[in-house]
């Protein structure tokens, strides 16, 4: 999805894509509940956020996704508060990390509390 502005409503309706697999949402302001919607959609693999509007605290919403197993951060307004979070994607394979405000400690710490030993990350502060 590539708008200026992303509300509820929208994204209401792609949650009810049951076969959705990958999402990529860049260069737009979203409302904080979009994520509350989205993720009973619980077949998503894949999940990129390039440039939009969210914080550490949209990432709780984020870790439900119990099938992700790719996720993309890309010039968000994160830091190592949603590290936590981040670890409870179980079935994550690959996180790519760039420009955001997680740094070297907090990857340190995702690498320790992630279970999947073998999770590729791919940073960039």
């Amino acid at each position: 999805l590539y708008r200026d502005k992303i509300y509820n409503d929208s994204f209401y309706y792609v949650s009810k894509f049951e076969n959705l697999l990958n999402l990529i949402i860049k260069n737009s302001i979203i409302s904080k509940n979009i994520f509350k919607n989205l993720h009973e959609n619980q077949n998503l693999k894949k999940l990129s956020l390039i440039k939009v509007s969210i914080n550490d605290a949209n990432i709780k919403y984020i870790s439900k996704f119990k099938q992700l197993e790719r996720l993309e951060l890309t010039s968000l307004k994160i830091s190592n508060k949603c590290i936590k979070d981040l670890a409870k994607l179980k079935n994550l394979k690959e996180i790519k990390i760039l420009h955001t405000y997680i740094d070297r400690k907090g990857i340190k710490k995702l690498k320790y509390l992630h279970h999947n030993k073998k999770l590729k990350i791919l940073f960039r502060d």
